[in-house]
């Protein structure tokens, strides 16, 4: 089976105003508490994932933590519709590593077409995978 693996946060979603509060609220979860969700789609990227899906797995692998997993279900449910997906969160530390691992724990389920991140040091670490 293929999958196309997407990041969240400056792939899918803009949600760069919440980095200046993570410092202080340490996950997205309690900055959007204290803020409300500023968040926009990137809808270039919105419209990937809608194409992807004729043909593969949707997989999100975000830098989210796990305290943040039913936000961000809600979240991707109201962007997504019935887009069935597999969300993979790793958390904040050591991102790129944890993500560059699961995407090669993926490689022995599923053909990875790619893997569509914002971040270049998640990239780079991916590619060492053969996934670009």
């Amino acid at each position: 089976m293929k999958a196309s693996i997407f990041d969240i946060d400056q792939t899918l979603i803009d949600s760069s105003w919440v980095k200046q509060y993570l410092a202080q609220y340490k996950t997205y979860g309690a900055a959007y508490d204290a803020f409300g969700n500023k968040d926009t789609v990137i809808e270039s990227t919105l419209e990937a994932v809608k194409f992807c899906n004729n043909f593969s797995r949707i997989i999100f692998l975000t830098g989210r933590d796990e305290v943040d997993r039913a936000r961000t279900e809600k979240q991707l449910k109201e962007l997504l519709g019935d887009i069935d997906y597999l969300l993979i969160l790793v958390g904040l530390e050591d991102t790129a590593k944890k993500k560059a691992k699961m995407v090669h724990s993926l490689q022995s389920i599923f053909d990875v077409l790619f893997f569509m991140d914002d971040c270049h040091i998640n990239r780079q670490e991916v590619q060492k995978f053969g996934v670009s």
